[in-house]
């Protein structure tokens, strides 16, 4: 009885013993996967990547939107231009990387993309591009106005002037550096506008001023071109430098140009045959009058040069008299 008593009493410690071991090693077990959650959740971050790359690491994902946002203003990217790379963002584990400030974060990240502009190419008869411009109606501005400098300095148009160029109905994306953005950049490009220095030859009558007006310059520009001359004593024969702006545009401005012209009639020669003379001599007998005609010429020019003259119409205003000369005949 008492052997039996000690074997329960014996089963019921051993099972004790067990118990509190296996309460000691659930309570191990929890606090090993406590530390191992808190050592994932320290080192779990949001990583940017560029092509599937990881370039930088923040803090969470608000902090990814912003380092984006921030990256996407310092290179001038809005609604219209594009990364060239992929970029994307996501949670991932930081293994061993440092966490980057934002600004940090941008500079890296702006030395590994590119950035496009959607824009349009204004194109040579060949197919190459001319320029390159950010909105299509600058471009067309551009134009007109090049068309407007550069031809009527003949006549009056009589159709629609042509350029010589082509502008893309639909943009392509390009590297924005060398887009054009105003009006004013386009047409300067287009006209060729460029600042020579020559020298000019003082006149008698002709001033500082005079100068100044005629070559659309300042006083002081003036003087700056020519140091150490006295503007206010002018002589004839005297020469100074002078900055002149150049117009020769890099496109084809084509027109139909027309005006009145007055042409002359040179006058006719009639031969009266004389005995007195020698044969195959000639002599004036009465010198004739030329005659003069109004005439409507169509010029065709390219950027307001003519190079190609075509009478449509002409309207004689005086007739002319034919001359007379006497000529030797041989005798019978």
């Amino acid at each position: 009885m008492e052997a039996s008593e000690d074997w329960e009493a014996a089963c019921l410690r051993l099972r004790r013993q067990l118990w509190r071991e296996r309460l000691l090693f659930s309570a191990l077990l929890l606090i090993a996967a406590l530390t191992l959650h808190q050592s994932l959740l320290a080192h779990r971050v949001v990583a940017i990547a560029v092509e599937g790359k990881e370039a930088v690491y923040v803090a969470d994902r608000r902090a990814a939107e912003a380092v984006l946002r921030q990256l996407a203003r310092e290179m001038g990217v809005d609604a219209g231009a594009r990364f060239v790379q992929r970029i994307t963002f996501y949670p991932a584990l930081r293994r061993g990387q440092p966490l980057s400030l934002p600004e940090e974060a941008v500079k890296r990240l702006a030395e590994q993309v590119e950035v496009v502009v959607p824009a349009y190419a204004l194109r040579r008869p060949e197919g190459t591009p001319l320029l390159w411009a950010l909105q299509r109606g600058e471009v067309l501005a551009a134009l007109e106005q090049v068309k407007a400098a550069v031809s009527g300095q003949v006549g009056v148009l009589v159709e629609e002037p042509r350029v010589n160029a082509t502008l893309d109905a639909t943009p392509s994306y390009v590297p924005p550096e060398g887009v054009l953005t105003s009006t004013e950049d386009i047409l300067r490009l287009l006209l060729g506008q460029r600042k020579e220095t020559t020298e000019h030859r003082i006149q008698p009558g002709e001033t500082a001023w005079t100068l100044a007006q005629r070559y659309g310059i300042s006083l002081e520009e003036l003087q700056r071109m020519n140091p150490g001359l006295d503007l206010r004593r002018l002589h004839p024969g005297q020469r100074l430098k002078v900055e002149v702006e150049r117009v020769e545009p890099v496109v084809q401005v084509e027109s139909l140009e027309e005006r009145m012209e007055e042409e002359v009639i040179p006058p006719p020669v009639e031969e009266v045959p004389l005995a007195r003379l020698k044969p195959g001599e000639k002599r004036l007998l009465r010198p004739g009058r030329p005659g003069r005609q109004r005439v409507r010429v169509h010029w065709r020019c390219v950027n307001g040069r003519p190079v190609e003259r075509k009478v449509v119409e002409a309207q004689i205003v005086a007739h002319p008299e034919p001359a007379q000369v006497g000529v030797g005949r041989a005798s019978p």
